[in-house]
């Protein structure tokens, strides 16, 4: 019911799928970052299937893309409050797509296991960091520096895709994460710092994000920091300054050293 479906819903859909496709092409192209403002937004859309206010997933058809058309293996970066249940999906069981997602546990659509690391050939190339509520912006630099970063400079993707979710705000209504916008930038910055080791290949997908004054400026500031245009930010109270969620990252950490040198 929270995915309803219009005479006009596959046409829009499609166009936002499309719109994604045209960012990553953009990027591997010019050798420059890309933002796709994808509405309706896909992390939760997976192989057969629509939900959550997603009907296809953007971001794994542009991998798809990717792949097809060239590249041998693709980041997924994904710190939208809910867990991308469909990237998971899609990619799940395969080694040339590294999917990473920080998630607020317990919350809808209730997967993203921090002790499932993928299947099959895929064993390894999902990393989950469900974290408990009121984690912000000193949890996230933790799981950034301590798992995240170090993971995707092993996997030397060819370019890295970005569902940049909002909605792990402290503004926003929908959950209880207490990400500021400084630290959406934070997150973002890293991503485009790891991205020069991959041609400057990043596109970041707009997925949740349901404060908009809160969805404007961090979806600004990060469009700002590629282009070289700063945005100033109001939304700054940090109230995790302690590692609130350590030992998520810690347990997080230690499955994944299995695969990865952490």
């Amino acid at each position: 019911m929270d995915t309803l479906v219009r005479p006009d819903t596959y046409e829009i859909a499609a166009l936002s799928a499309e719109c994604g496709v045209d960012a990553v092409k953009y990027s591997r192209e010019k050798g420059k970052p890309a933002f796709a403002l994808t509405r309706p937004p896909g992390h939760h859309a997976g192989p057969d299937y629509g939900m959550g206010f997603c009907y296809f997933n953007n971001i794994s058809i542009a991998a798809e893309h990717l792949l097809n058309t060239g590249d041998q293996s693709i980041a997924i970066v994904d710190f939208d409050v809910h867990h991308g249940n469909g990237t998971e999906d899609v990619f799940g069981n395969r080694a040339d797509v590294l999917y990473i997602s920080t998630h607020q546990a317990g919350i809808f659509p209730g997967t993203g296991s921090v002790d499932f690391l993928g299947n099959d050939d895929g064993k390894g190339f999902t990393i989950n960091i469900p974290l408990p509520s009121g984690c912000g912006d000193s949890t996230f630099h933790s799981a950034y520096s301590k798992v995240i970063t170090p993971i995707v400079r092993q996997f030397r993707p060819d370019a890295i895709l970005v569902s940049f979710g909002v909605d792990g705000h402290y503004r926003d209504p929908l959950a209880s994460l207490s990400l500021s916008s400084n630290g959406h930038l934070a997150m973002a910055k890293e991503l485009l710092l790891l991205s020069k080791e991959c041609g400057n290949r990043i596109t970041f997908f707009l997925e949740g994000g349901y404060d908009v004054p809160a969805l404007s400026e961090v979806v600004a500031a990060t469009v700002g920091e590629f282009i070289g245009v700063e945005v100033p930010l109001e939304f700054t109270d940090i109230t995790d300054k302690h590692c609130l969620g350590r030992s998520a990252v810690e347990r997080c950490s230690k499955n994944a050293s299995e695969y990865w040198s952490l």
